[in-house]
């Protein structure tokens, strides 16, 4: 994945990412999600926590993310078609 590729991506999930107040105020929280793409930019299928904080706070973080995932797609504007393998 290119730096450019990385931060569209990035740019887009933070215009449908919506975490609570706290969720926001929370700078040091991590949340890490995986998901495949197929060619046309849709989910191969549902995106997944890789890891999380077990506190509440990160847990809520982690819905948001997800759905973020979710609400984003189809990612065809981010990536181009012929790199999907990549």
């Amino acid at each position: 994945m290119t730096q450019s590729w990385l931060a569209a991506l990035t740019a887009k999930l933070a215009g449908c990412w919506r975490p609570p107040v706290g969720v926001r105020e929370a700078h040091t929280l991590t949340v890490r999600i995986v998901f495949n793409l197929m060619p046309d930019g849709s989910l191969a299928g549902p995106a997944m926590v890789v890891s999380a904080g077990a506190d509440p706070l990160s847990q809520v973080a982690a819905e948001t993310a997800l759905r973020a995932v979710a609400q984003c797609a189809p990612y065809n504007d981010v990536f181009p078609a012929e790199h999907y393998d990549i």
